[in-house]
């Protein structure tokens, strides 16, 4: 596969490895909704790193969604009982 004539040096070798992490990856960048972008990840090492760093920040965006509605909901609470 090229990609602005950049080849991907993993992709010569078709190992379980390499299709499990592209798959992966694949599935990880879907469900996030991070998108494909223009920058995309060529080697097995790099892919591995973008899914560890796309769930951390998943997980991040989580946190601080939950503590966003807890804190506006805390808010409502008080409201109502004037």
């Amino acid at each position: 596969m090229k990609y602005f004539n950049h080849e991907d040096p993993d992709r010569l070798e078709h190992t379980f490895l390499n299709a499990y992490t592209t798959s992966l990856y694949w599935a990880i960048t879907t469900l996030v909704t991070v998108g494909y972008g223009d920058i995309t990840p060529y080697t097995k090492v790099e892919r591995i790193y973008a899914i560890l760093y796309m769930i951390i920040c998943g997980f991040v965006f989580a946190f601080i969604m939950g503590n966003v509605t807890d804190i506006i909901q805390e808010y409502y609470e008080e409201a109502k009982k004037f």
